[in-house]
């Protein structure tokens, strides 16, 4: 489903992949940039499959700045939402624990230890 993740975080946070809102993946957020989409050689997460078609190869970036979290659009086609609410591109909003990302029709539950 994804590339393999190691379990080092920043500051304990993840992202937990949401099938039928129930987690099957845990990604830690390894880096205070840390680059979500299809590209392998050019994220941090790389989602693979012909179900995650509509994750573009830069998607998204999760960015921790020491105070916060938050989440950009890359330029993404399918489009990046947090809540449901869409991000236009380059936006970026900010995260809190249970937070729910979508990226096109991909859901992750964010959160904060």
């Amino acid at each position: 489903m994804g590339s393999e993740a190691t379990m080092l975080s920043v500051d304990g946070a993840a992202l937990y992949l949401l099938e039928k809102d129930v987690r099957t993946v845990q990604i830690p957020i390894t880096k205070p940039e840390f680059v979500l989409g299809r590209k392998w050689d050019k994220v941090d997460y790389c989602f693979v499959g012909d179900e995650m078609r509509g994750i573009s190869r830069v998607h998204a970036v999760i960015t921790h700045d020491g105070g916060g979290y938050y989440v950009t659009d890359k330029g993404s086609s399918g489009g990046t939402f947090v809540n449901g609410s869409k991000l236009e591109s380059g936006q970026t909003a900010g995260l809190g624990d249970g937070d729910v990302i979508s990226l096109y029709n991909v859901r992750l539950l964010f959160e904060v230890d």
